[in-house]
């Protein structure tokens, strides 16, 4: 669950890599009944803070979006925006405004142990 999903400037659309990361996340919830996450929006430092943290909003409602359209229930997943707040990255180069365009997944809720996915 902790592989993030990065998105391209100013945009919450997923790309096709997006959407493969979150196809793996599908299995991980499955075998994981009592698993819960929040998945967290980041942008990089451009733009006001208002726009930043809606945008990173709209990010994690792309994913969420997209987990519940694959069947995961809504009521497991939370939504969350740090915006430009919480970069991983340092910096304004074109690599590290990457690197900060992302959403993070984090678990709120699991059995004792998370089981990986059955091959």
């Amino acid at each position: 669950m902790q592989q993030m999903i990065h998105f391209a400037t100013d945009s919450s659309l997923l790309s096709d890599s997006a959407k493969v990361t979150l196809d793996s996340k599908i299995a991980i919830f499955r075998d994981n009944p009592l698993m819960r996450i929040v998945i967290v929006g980041n942008t990089d430092e451009r733009a006001t803070d208002a726009y930043n943290l809606a945008l990173g909003g709209r990010r994690a409602d792309a994913a969420k979006a997209y987990l519940v359209s694959k069947g995961i229930d809504p009521i497991r997943i939370e939504i969350a925006s740090h915006g430009e707040s919480q970069p991983i990255a340092t910096g304004t180069s074109t690599d590290a405004q990457a690197q900060n365009r992302r959403a993070e997944f984090r678990l709120l809720v699991a059995s004792d142990y998370l089981l990986p996915p059955k091959m």
